[in-house]
């Protein structure tokens, strides 16, 4: 009797911890929007600590000693957000051009997605973009970089940890400056070139706000999903073809689907059973899992047809119909069609237990800013493709 309730307390504090991580995850979900976003600055302010961190990636744990006396990049990202999967081969170029000048860049993953959690999936990532510069991982949000809502976050410290500059993703070129000047400073004997001029995207040529449309009910904000009850099996209908397509950048679900906080389950496969989301021309990408029992295949439809070739992004694959799927091995951010002009992407399983968490649609004319490398041997170079 006595090993049977200590046996309940353990249990009893093992669901406490995971509904109070669930909790801290699904008050993150509504951090990130639709609309353009900011980053509030922490310009002055003092780079964290990385000690909370659960784990590290490509070496680590870094402490506050073995940054003291050198300019630190830190890039807050995420694997499913196409913004920060943009951003972080520049990143990489960065660790590769200035490491030797005594500049280190630091990541800081921080998960979307419950599945985050997982030290593997940031790992896949990493080794997917061919990321060498050590990584934090942060599942529990307790490394405070940075307010805001923005993706990717990049923080520029200078050699006594305080911050001078915060910028998102679209200010690529201003971040490389910032470097180069902290690297100045750090070694007047050389005569270290200035970098891009004035960053085009702090003016009109500033990148259009990526639009995402969530399938998770703590973050849909209009359509079917966002009135339905988390954990319930439900069955999604349209009478007509505007209820499915309906209005754009909002997903519509037909057939038997059991919604969650972070994203859709389907509880059926077939070609009954999809989700139709209408977007306005651009590169789309979603973010999926596999069911508990392996991968599985998503067919792919553009306005009731297969994908043509030239619309295949470049995780789809055409049997020999050509017919368009992805095959879901893992979770994370798929990419599915590019292109000019409007069009209904639709998306089946062809089994149950399939999960879709958002798609993103980035614009077709990004105009974002990027630092122009130099010559083979000038700092700032990229080092990797």
């Amino acid at each position: 009797m006595i090993a049977r309730a200590r046996l309940s307390v353990v249990v009893a504090l093992a669901l406490v911890a995971v509904a109070v991580a669930a909790g801290t995850l699904v008050s993150r979900l509504h951090l990130f929007g639709n609309e353009e976003e900011k980053v509030a600055a922490a310009s002055g302010a003092r780079l964290p600590a990385f000690d909370p961190a659960a784990g590290w990636l490509n070496g680590g744990p870094l402490i506050a000693d073995s940054l003291r006396g050198h300019p630190v990049v830190v890039v807050l990202w995420s694997d499913t957000d196409p913004r920060c999967v943009n951003a972080l081969p520049e990143v990489e170029s960065w660790h590769q051009a200035f490491a030797r000048y005594g500049v280190r860049v630091v990541g800081l993953y921080e998960p979307d997605y419950s599945f985050g959690a997982d030290p593997a999936v940031p790992a896949l990532a990493a080794r997917r973009l061919d990321l060498s510069f050590p990584i934090a991982l942060d599942p529990g949000y307790r490394i405070p970089l940075a307010t805001g809502r923005g993706r990717p976050v990049i923080v520029v410290a200078d050699t006594s940890g305080r911050i001078v500059l915060t910028a998102d993703g679209d200010r690529l070129a201003a971040v490389d400056r910032a470097i180069r000047e902290q690297v100045r400073r750090l070694h007047p004997e050389i005569a270290f070139p200035a970098g891009p001029g004035p960053a085009a995207a702090d003016g009109p040529g500033r990148r259009a706000a990526t639009r995402f449309a969530f399938l998770g009910t703590a973050r849909a904000s209009n359509g079917p999903i966002a009135g339905a009850q988390p954990g319930r099996t439900l069955t999604f209908t349209t009478q007509f073809r505007f209820q499915e397509e309906g209005s754009v950048y909002v997903a519509y679900p037909v057939g038997r689907w059991t919604p969650s906080a972070e994203g859709l389950a389907a509880a059926r496969g077939g070609a009954m059973n999809y989700v139709a989301v209408r977007h306005e021309g651009g590169r789309v990408s979603v973010v999926m899992s596999p069911p508990g029992s392996g991968p599985a295949r998503v067919w792919i439809l553009q306005d009731d047809n297969w994908l043509p070739a030239d619309a295949r992004d470049e995780d789809v694959r055409v049997d020999a119909r050509g017919a368009s799927y992805i095959d879901v091995t893992e979770p994370r951010l798929y990419w599915i069609a590019r292109g000019r002009g409007g069009h209904v992407i639709k998306l089946s399983p062809e089994d149950a237990g399939v999960t879709l968490y958002a798609f993103a649609f980035e614009p077709a004319d990004s105009g974002s800013e990027r630092a122009e490398p130099g010559g083979a041997e000038e700092p700032g170079t990229r080092a990797r493709h």
